[in-house]
């Protein structure tokens, strides 16, 4: 064949629309283009055509499908008390592939299922030892294909010990008494 003189690289909507390449950079010879995607998720054709010295044009067409990024909120971040399960309820995720979420500790506990949107994680004795843990939920795009394309959001749980209540004494009585009477010689020692 005759050598490619001219490269011309164009986009098209799904409505035959020309579209604006958007950044990104082509070879100085014009026969690679890399394009830093910037459109709305949808169905795109991609269309080159080479021309040779001797003005001969042939045309390459391609499809281009962009995807949405997942959504991932793994929720608020919460507290609660040593011996306490965490129940992940509050988080939400959105176009990710059906094997797409995980969920990860930096501590000691497990989840009852680490692939589930809102599983329940039973902090483990080095998660209540340090006070917290942070909780990481990853999702992947709808594709799956190892593109990189996932999002990943984090929750701190404060985990508070117990306290103990020490009661000196309690007084005898034959009748009712008012609770606050007879824990006067109460007091709470924090834990630690």
């Amino acid at each position: 064949g005759d050598p490619v003189k001219v490269y011309t690289w164009m986009l098209t909507d799904k409505n035959g629309n020309l579209l604006s390449i958007p950044s990104g950079s082509i070879l100085p010879d014009g026969s690679e283009i890399t394009i830093t995607w910037s459109f709305n998720p949808d169905v795109y054709t991609f269309k080159v055509e080479k021309e040779s010295e001797f003005k001969c044009s042939v045309e390459e067409l391609g499809t281009v499908e962009v995807i949405p990024k997942p959504f991932v909120d793994a929720g608020p971040d919460q507290m609660i008390c040593a011996g306490g399960v965490v129940n992940l309820v509050d988080a939400k995720v959105q176009d990710i592939t059906e094997a797409g979420i995980e969920w990860i500790t930096n501590g000691d506990g497990s989840f009852d299922n680490p692939n589930s949107v809102d599983p329940n994680y039973t902090p483990g004795a080095g998660d209540i030892l340090a006070g917290k843990v942070t909780l990481k939920l990853t999702a992947k795009s709808l594709t799956d294909d190892g593109d990189g394309c996932f999002q990943e959001d984090e929750i701190e749980i404060r985990i508070l010990a117990q306290p103990n209540l020490i009661v000196k004494s309690l007084p005898v009585a034959c009748q009712s008494i008012d609770l606050a009477d007879a824990i006067d010689g109460a007091s709470i020692i924090p834990p630690g």
